[in-house]
Protein backbone atom coordinates (compact mmCIF):
# COMPACT_ATOMS: atom_id res chain seq x y z
CA UNK A 1 0.00 0.00 0.00
CA UNK A 2 3.24 2.56 0.59
CA UNK A 3 5.29 1.49 -2.06
CA UNK A 4 4.81 4.06 -4.36
CA UNK A 5 7.44 6.35 -5.37
CA UNK A 6 7.10 9.96 -3.18
CA UNK A 7 5.57 12.58 -6.01
CA UNK A 8 7.25 15.77 -6.02
CA UNK A 9 5.59 18.86 -4.90
CA UNK A 10 6.55 22.56 -4.48
CA UNK A 11 5.93 24.03 -1.26
CA UNK A 12 3.56 26.83 -2.20
CA UNK A 13 1.05 23.99 -2.60
CA UNK A 14 1.39 23.30 1.13
CA UNK A 15 2.21 26.39 2.87
CA UNK A 16 1.60 30.23 3.11
CA UNK A 17 4.04 33.08 4.02
CA UNK A 18 2.98 35.13 7.33
CA UNK A 19 3.76 38.55 6.86
CA UNK A 20 1.58 39.90 9.67
CA UNK A 21 3.88 42.65 11.47
CA UNK A 22 3.97 43.94 15.06
CA UNK A 23 5.84 46.49 16.97
CA UNK A 24 6.62 44.87 20.29
CA UNK A 25 7.90 47.72 21.58
CA UNK A 26 4.33 49.77 20.84
CA UNK A 27 3.44 47.35 24.38
CA UNK A 28 6.30 47.87 26.81
CA UNK A 29 5.29 45.99 29.57
CA UNK A 30 3.77 42.40 27.45
CA UNK A 31 5.94 39.56 27.37
CA UNK A 32 6.62 38.58 23.97
CA UNK A 33 8.00 34.55 23.17
CA UNK A 34 10.92 36.58 20.84
CA UNK A 35 12.08 33.87 18.05
CA UNK A 36 15.18 35.79 17.27
CA UNK A 37 18.63 34.37 15.86
CA UNK A 38 20.71 34.69 18.86
CA UNK A 39 17.96 33.40 21.23
CA UNK A 40 17.84 30.26 18.41
CA UNK A 41 21.61 30.06 19.25
CA UNK A 42 21.97 29.83 22.33
CA UNK A 43 18.56 27.59 23.32
CA UNK A 44 17.12 26.50 19.81
CA UNK A 45 13.90 28.51 20.81
CA UNK A 46 12.45 31.96 21.95
CA UNK A 47 13.42 34.11 24.95
CA UNK A 48 11.00 35.86 26.80
CA UNK A 49 11.00 39.58 27.00
CA UNK A 50 9.35 42.63 27.86
CA UNK A 51 8.24 44.59 24.39
CA UNK A 52 10.67 47.45 25.27
CA UNK A 53 13.68 45.89 24.76
CA UNK A 54 12.37 44.61 21.44
CA UNK A 55 13.56 47.00 18.60
CA UNK A 56 11.86 47.27 15.20
CA UNK A 57 9.11 45.54 13.60
CA UNK A 58 8.28 41.69 13.91
CA UNK A 59 6.29 39.17 12.58
CA UNK A 60 3.57 38.39 14.80
CA UNK A 61 2.83 34.88 15.27
CA UNK A 62 -0.62 33.76 15.93
CA UNK A 63 -1.17 30.19 14.32
CA UNK A 64 1.07 27.23 14.19
CA UNK A 65 4.32 27.22 12.14
CA UNK A 66 7.42 26.71 10.95
CA UNK A 67 10.30 29.34 11.01
CA UNK A 68 13.16 29.22 8.64
CA UNK A 69 16.56 31.03 8.82
CA UNK A 70 16.96 33.07 6.05
CA UNK A 71 20.28 34.00 7.08
CA UNK A 72 23.36 31.79 5.79
CA UNK A 73 21.19 29.21 4.95
CA UNK A 74 24.05 26.50 5.64
CA UNK A 75 23.39 26.61 9.01
CA UNK A 76 20.55 25.95 9.52
CA UNK A 77 18.22 27.37 12.41
CA UNK A 78 14.48 26.08 12.40
CA UNK A 79 12.04 26.20 14.97
CA UNK A 80 8.70 24.25 15.00
CA UNK A 81 5.69 26.41 16.80
CA UNK A 82 3.38 23.78 17.60
CA UNK A 83 0.88 25.89 19.12
CA UNK A 84 -0.27 29.47 20.12
CA UNK A 85 -1.52 28.99 23.51
CA UNK A 86 -4.48 31.92 24.19
CA UNK A 87 -3.25 34.76 26.48
CA UNK A 88 0.56 34.07 24.81
CA UNK A 89 2.36 36.82 22.40
CA UNK A 90 4.66 35.31 20.17
CA UNK A 91 6.89 37.73 17.83
CA UNK A 92 9.48 36.63 15.01
CA UNK A 93 12.66 38.48 13.56
CA UNK A 94 12.37 39.53 10.05
CA UNK A 95 15.37 36.70 9.61
CA UNK A 96 13.29 34.39 9.42
CA UNK A 97 10.43 32.90 6.98
CA UNK A 98 7.56 31.90 8.65
CA UNK A 99 5.66 29.33 7.30
CA UNK A 100 1.81 28.73 8.02
CA UNK A 101 0.58 24.91 7.09
CA UNK A 102 -2.63 25.32 4.32
CA UNK A 103 -3.83 22.20 6.06
CA UNK A 104 -3.35 19.74 9.05
CA UNK A 105 0.12 18.94 8.97
CA UNK A 106 2.74 16.70 10.76
CA UNK A 107 4.90 19.93 11.89
CA UNK A 108 7.96 18.08 13.02
CA UNK A 109 8.44 16.81 10.22
CA UNK A 110 8.83 20.33 7.70
CA UNK A 111 11.17 21.17 10.75
CA UNK A 112 13.45 17.95 10.63
CA UNK A 113 13.03 18.03 6.78
CA UNK A 114 14.30 22.16 6.43
CA UNK A 115 17.46 21.42 8.89
CA UNK A 116 18.17 18.23 6.90
CA UNK A 117 21.93 18.76 5.25
CA UNK A 118 20.58 18.00 1.74
CA UNK A 119 17.72 20.69 2.04
CA UNK A 120 20.11 23.76 3.49
CA UNK A 121 22.32 22.93 0.58
CA UNK A 122 19.49 23.64 -1.66
CA UNK A 123 19.08 26.40 -0.30
CA UNK A 124 22.75 27.69 -0.24
CA UNK A 125 22.53 27.51 -3.65
CA UNK A 126 19.94 30.17 -3.88
CA UNK A 127 20.70 32.31 -1.19
CA UNK A 128 22.43 35.72 -2.59
CA UNK A 129 25.37 37.44 -0.71
CA UNK A 130 28.68 38.91 -0.24
CA UNK A 131 30.06 36.49 2.42
CA UNK A 132 28.83 33.15 3.29
CA UNK A 133 28.16 34.36 6.61
CA UNK A 134 25.74 37.19 4.97
CA UNK A 135 23.95 35.30 2.04
CA UNK A 136 20.22 34.78 2.24
CA UNK A 137 17.42 33.81 0.23
CA UNK A 138 14.35 35.20 -0.20
CA UNK A 139 10.67 33.75 0.79
CA UNK A 140 9.25 33.56 -2.64
CA UNK A 141 12.90 31.15 -3.44
CA UNK A 142 11.83 29.15 -0.69
CA UNK A 143 8.51 28.67 -1.56
CA UNK A 144 9.01 27.80 -5.33
CA UNK A 145 11.78 24.51 -3.93
CA UNK A 146 10.15 21.59 -4.98
CA UNK A 147 10.83 18.37 -2.26
CA UNK A 148 9.70 14.90 -2.89
CA UNK A 149 6.74 14.54 -0.44
CA UNK A 150 5.89 11.32 1.64
CA UNK A 151 2.37 10.19 2.38
CA UNK A 152 0.94 12.00 5.71
CA UNK A 153 1.12 8.42 7.49
CA UNK A 154 5.15 8.44 6.19
CA UNK A 155 5.76 11.98 7.55
CA UNK A 156 4.18 11.43 10.50
CA UNK A 157 6.55 7.84 11.34
CA UNK A 158 9.65 10.47 10.37
CA UNK A 159 8.84 12.70 12.64
CA UNK A 160 8.57 10.21 15.55
CA UNK A 161 11.33 8.38 15.01
CA UNK A 162 13.46 11.87 14.30
CA UNK A 163 11.85 13.38 17.60
CA UNK A 164 12.61 10.31 20.03
CA UNK A 165 16.40 10.92 19.00
CA UNK A 166 16.18 14.60 19.79
CA UNK A 167 14.76 14.09 23.27
CA UNK A 168 17.72 11.03 23.58
CA UNK A 169 20.15 14.12 22.82
CA UNK A 170 18.02 16.63 25.09
CA UNK A 171 18.30 14.29 27.94
CA UNK A 172 22.13 13.66 27.63
CA UNK A 173 22.57 17.07 26.71
CA UNK A 174 20.89 18.04 29.89
CA UNK A 175 22.99 15.33 32.35
CA UNK A 176 26.04 16.83 30.88
CA UNK A 177 25.02 20.05 32.17
CA UNK A 178 23.90 18.94 35.42
CA UNK A 179 27.01 16.97 35.40
CA UNK A 180 29.64 19.99 34.69
CA UNK A 181 27.81 22.22 37.55
CA UNK A 182 28.44 19.31 40.14
CA UNK A 183 32.19 19.21 38.93
CA UNK A 184 32.93 22.75 39.50
CA UNK A 185 31.37 22.31 43.18
CA UNK A 186 33.31 19.02 43.46
CA UNK A 187 36.69 20.48 42.60
CA UNK A 188 36.37 23.41 45.39
CA UNK A 189 35.85 20.68 47.90
CA UNK A 190 38.44 18.38 47.01
CA UNK A 191 40.88 21.24 47.01
CA UNK A 192 39.99 22.11 50.13
CA UNK A 193 37.77 19.63 52.02
CA UNK A 194 39.44 16.82 50.86
CA UNK A 195 38.80 13.16 51.44
CA UNK A 196 38.55 11.59 54.79
CA UNK A 197 39.14 7.71 56.05
CA UNK A 198 36.23 6.41 54.69
CA UNK A 199 36.89 7.77 51.00
CA UNK A 200 34.44 10.39 51.17
CA UNK A 201 34.68 14.56 51.05
CA UNK A 202 35.73 15.50 54.38
CA UNK A 203 33.03 17.34 56.13
CA UNK A 204 33.14 21.43 55.92
CA UNK A 205 34.57 23.72 58.82
CA UNK A 206 31.19 24.66 59.51
CA UNK A 207 30.34 20.82 60.21
CA UNK A 208 33.27 19.41 61.98
CA UNK A 209 35.78 23.11 62.26
CA UNK A 210 37.97 20.48 64.84
CA UNK A 211 39.15 18.67 61.59
CA UNK A 212 40.93 22.29 60.54
CA UNK A 213 43.33 24.45 61.37
CA UNK A 214 44.97 27.78 60.31
CA UNK A 215 47.21 28.16 57.91
CA UNK A 216 49.17 30.81 54.67
CA UNK A 217 46.01 29.63 52.94
CA UNK A 218 43.57 29.75 55.46
CA UNK A 219 41.38 26.38 57.42
CA UNK A 220 43.27 23.54 55.48
CA UNK A 221 42.50 20.13 56.99
CA UNK A 222 44.91 18.96 60.24
CA UNK A 223 46.36 16.48 58.20
CA UNK A 224 47.25 19.02 55.42
CA UNK A 225 50.36 20.98 55.03
CA UNK A 226 51.60 23.90 52.48
CA UNK A 227 54.23 24.08 50.37
CA UNK A 228 55.24 25.87 47.18
CA UNK A 229 55.56 25.09 43.51
CA UNK A 230 59.38 24.77 43.65
CA UNK A 231 59.60 22.80 46.84
CA UNK A 232 57.49 19.55 44.98
CA UNK A 233 59.56 20.44 42.04
CA UNK A 234 62.70 19.02 40.46
CA UNK A 235 63.27 21.15 37.92
CA UNK A 236 62.13 24.40 39.46
CA UNK A 237 60.65 26.36 36.39
CA UNK A 238 62.73 25.65 33.33
CA UNK A 239 62.16 28.21 30.46
CA UNK A 240 61.97 26.28 26.86
CA UNK A 241 63.05 26.64 23.70
CA UNK A 242 63.55 29.61 21.57
CA UNK A 243 63.51 27.76 18.48
CA UNK A 244 60.50 28.73 15.69
CA UNK A 245 58.09 25.78 14.75
CA UNK A 246 57.28 24.41 12.18
CA UNK A 247 54.67 22.81 10.17
CA UNK A 248 53.82 20.01 11.91
CA UNK A 249 55.47 16.36 11.07
CA UNK A 250 54.36 13.81 12.85
CA UNK A 251 57.93 12.13 12.66
CA UNK A 252 59.29 15.19 14.74
CA UNK A 253 58.60 15.95 18.59
CA UNK A 254 55.73 18.25 18.64
CA UNK A 255 56.68 21.48 20.17
CA UNK A 256 54.37 22.98 22.92
CA UNK A 257 53.59 26.34 22.44
CA UNK A 258 51.53 28.77 24.76
CA UNK A 259 48.78 29.03 22.09
CA UNK A 260 48.61 24.71 22.22
CA UNK A 261 47.46 24.89 26.06
CA UNK A 262 43.59 25.05 25.94
CA UNK A 263 41.66 25.94 29.37
CA UNK A 264 40.91 22.08 30.32
CA UNK A 265 44.76 21.49 30.77
CA UNK A 266 44.70 19.24 27.21
CA UNK A 267 47.00 20.09 23.80
CA UNK A 268 44.90 22.24 21.18
CA UNK A 269 44.42 19.07 18.38
CA UNK A 270 43.78 21.46 15.66
CA UNK A 271 47.30 23.41 16.34
CA UNK A 272 50.10 21.52 15.95
CA UNK A 273 53.92 22.37 15.21
CA UNK A 274 57.21 20.60 15.36
CA UNK A 275 60.67 20.84 15.86
CA UNK A 276 63.74 19.23 15.10
CA UNK A 277 64.97 16.62 17.19
CA UNK A 278 68.55 18.09 17.99
CA UNK A 279 66.49 21.29 18.61
CA UNK A 280 63.96 19.52 21.29
CA UNK A 281 66.44 17.55 22.63
CA UNK A 282 67.47 19.32 26.02
CA UNK A 283 63.75 20.48 26.03
CA UNK A 284 61.92 17.45 25.48
CA UNK A 285 59.12 16.33 28.30
CA UNK A 286 58.80 13.56 30.43
CA UNK A 287 55.99 12.14 32.58
CA UNK A 288 55.50 13.85 35.59
CA UNK A 289 56.07 17.59 33.83
CA UNK A 290 53.75 19.98 34.39
CA UNK A 291 53.81 23.17 32.01
CA UNK A 292 52.73 26.79 32.37
CA UNK A 293 51.88 29.51 30.02
CA UNK A 294 53.99 32.20 31.61
CA UNK A 295 52.43 35.12 29.15
CA UNK A 296 50.10 36.39 26.62
CA UNK A 297 46.11 35.60 26.14
CA UNK A 298 46.73 32.13 27.81
CA UNK A 299 48.62 32.89 30.65
CA UNK A 300 48.31 30.62 33.50
CA UNK A 301 46.69 27.64 31.95
CA UNK A 302 48.76 24.21 32.41
CA UNK A 303 49.37 21.31 31.07
CA UNK A 304 50.33 17.75 32.47
CA UNK A 305 52.30 15.60 30.20
CA UNK A 306 50.65 12.98 28.97
CA UNK A 307 52.73 10.33 26.94
CA UNK A 308 49.89 9.71 24.77
CA UNK A 309 50.45 12.71 22.69
CA UNK A 310 53.41 11.59 21.73
CA UNK A 311 56.61 12.71 22.13
CA UNK A 312 57.16 16.93 23.12
CA UNK A 313 59.26 19.57 23.49
CA UNK A 314 58.34 22.88 25.49
CA UNK A 315 58.33 26.19 23.94
CA UNK A 316 60.04 29.56 25.15
CA UNK A 317 56.99 30.87 26.22
CA UNK A 318 56.30 27.70 28.19
CA UNK A 319 57.78 27.37 31.92
CA UNK A 320 58.41 23.29 32.51
CA UNK A 321 58.49 22.15 36.82
CA UNK A 322 59.39 18.79 37.10
CA UNK A 323 57.22 17.54 39.74
CA UNK A 324 59.00 15.13 42.37
CA UNK A 325 56.58 11.97 42.70
CA UNK A 326 58.13 10.97 46.04
CA UNK A 327 56.95 14.43 47.11
CA UNK A 328 53.56 14.86 45.39
CA UNK A 329 51.69 13.33 42.67
CA UNK A 330 51.58 15.62 39.31
CA UNK A 331 47.96 14.95 38.82
CA UNK A 332 47.14 16.70 42.09
CA UNK A 333 49.42 19.58 41.43
CA UNK A 334 47.74 19.92 38.38
CA UNK A 335 44.48 19.92 39.78
CA UNK A 336 45.39 22.21 42.05
CA UNK A 337 45.60 24.52 39.17
CA UNK A 338 42.46 24.41 37.84
CA UNK A 339 41.10 25.46 41.06
CA UNK A 340 39.27 28.54 42.17
CA UNK A 341 42.68 29.46 44.98
CA UNK A 342 45.36 29.00 41.98
CA UNK A 343 43.04 31.14 39.61
CA UNK A 344 42.88 34.19 42.27
CA UNK A 345 46.85 33.92 42.76
CA UNK A 346 46.78 34.29 38.99
CA UNK A 347 44.78 37.58 39.35
CA UNK A 348 46.88 38.97 41.93
CA UNK A 349 50.60 38.11 40.15
CA UNK A 350 49.91 39.00 37.01
CA UNK A 351 51.95 41.71 35.36
CA UNK A 352 49.61 43.69 32.98
CA UNK A 353 51.10 45.28 29.81
CA UNK A 354 50.97 44.72 26.03
CA UNK A 355 52.11 40.76 26.82
CA UNK A 356 50.60 40.04 30.13
CA UNK A 357 53.11 37.95 32.05
CA UNK A 358 54.41 35.69 35.31
CA UNK A 359 58.12 34.70 35.56
CA UNK A 360 59.04 30.83 36.73
CA UNK A 361 60.46 32.49 40.11
CA UNK A 362 56.86 33.90 40.48
CA UNK A 363 54.94 31.01 39.81
CA UNK A 364 57.98 28.88 41.78
CA UNK A 365 56.61 30.66 45.12
CA UNK A 366 53.14 29.78 44.16
CA UNK A 367 52.14 28.38 47.53
CA UNK A 368 49.50 25.41 47.22
CA UNK A 369 47.43 23.35 49.61
CA UNK A 370 48.95 19.75 50.00
CA UNK A 371 47.72 16.78 50.98
CA UNK A 372 49.04 13.73 52.78
CA UNK A 373 50.40 11.68 49.04
CA UNK A 374 47.60 8.67 50.07
CA UNK A 375 44.83 11.55 49.66
CA UNK A 376 46.38 13.61 46.92
CA UNK A 377 46.03 10.44 44.53
CA UNK A 378 42.39 9.81 46.15
CA UNK A 379 41.59 13.34 45.75
CA UNK A 380 42.67 13.05 41.59
CA UNK A 381 41.50 9.58 41.46
CA UNK A 382 37.65 10.53 42.52
CA UNK A 383 37.78 13.87 39.96
CA UNK A 384 38.96 11.84 36.99
CA UNK A 385 36.13 9.78 37.30
CA UNK A 386 33.73 12.57 37.43
CA UNK A 387 35.58 13.82 34.49
CA UNK A 388 35.28 10.34 32.76
CA UNK A 389 31.75 10.20 33.60
CA UNK A 390 30.76 13.33 31.24
CA UNK A 391 33.12 12.48 28.90
CA UNK A 392 30.84 8.91 28.50
CA UNK A 393 27.58 11.28 28.15
CA UNK A 394 29.44 13.42 25.70
CA UNK A 395 30.47 10.17 23.39
CA UNK A 396 26.71 8.75 23.86
CA UNK A 397 25.58 12.33 22.81
CA UNK A 398 27.88 12.83 19.87
CA UNK A 399 26.64 9.23 18.59
CA UNK A 400 23.55 9.45 19.20
CA UNK A 401 23.79 13.14 16.57
CA UNK A 402 25.45 11.08 14.41
CA UNK A 403 22.95 8.48 14.59
CA UNK A 404 20.09 11.04 13.55
CA UNK A 405 22.38 12.89 11.02
CA UNK A 406 22.15 9.91 8.91
CA UNK A 407 18.67 8.63 9.82
CA UNK A 408 17.70 12.25 8.84
CA UNK A 409 19.61 11.68 5.27
CA UNK A 410 18.00 8.46 4.88
CA UNK A 411 14.40 8.83 5.82
CA UNK A 412 13.56 12.46 4.21
CA UNK A 413 15.10 10.96 0.98
CA UNK A 414 13.48 8.06 0.83
CA UNK A 415 16.48 6.05 0.65
CA UNK A 416 15.14 4.30 3.56
CA UNK A 417 11.48 3.72 3.61
CA UNK A 418 9.59 3.46 7.34
CA UNK A 419 6.81 1.59 4.96
CA UNK A 420 7.32 -1.97 6.96
CA UNK A 421 6.62 -0.28 10.62
CA UNK A 422 3.62 1.24 8.79
CA UNK A 423 2.65 -1.80 7.35
CA UNK A 424 3.08 -4.15 10.38
CA UNK A 425 0.82 -1.06 12.69
CA UNK A 426 -1.99 -1.91 9.81
CA UNK A 427 -2.09 -5.86 10.15
CA UNK A 428 -2.16 -5.63 14.33
CA UNK A 429 -4.63 -2.78 14.33
CA UNK A 430 -8.25 -4.68 14.87
CA UNK A 431 -10.20 -4.19 11.93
Amino acid sequence: MFDQAWPDVSLEELFTINTDGVAPNAAPHTEFHHHSLPAWDVSGGPSVEKGLTIESNKTRITKSCVLVSKLNPRKPRVSVVETVPEGEHHCASTEFVCLEPKSEEPLNFWGHLFSNKSFSENLDRIAIGSTNSHKRFSPKALLSQKIELPPEPERKLIARILDTLDTQIQKTEALIAKLEKVKEGLLHDLLTRGIDDSGRLRPSPEQAPELYKESPLGLIPREWDTATLADLSIENGKYGSGESAASYDANLPRYVRITDITSSGQLDPFSKASIAWGQAEPYMLQPGDLLFARSGATVGKTYLYDPGDGPCAHAGYVIKFRIEKSVASPKYVFLWTQGEDYWNWIGKTLRQGAQPNINASEYGEHLLKLPPAQEQYLISSMYATHVSKIRSERSVMEKAKELKAALMDDLLTGRVRVTPLLDKAQATTPA
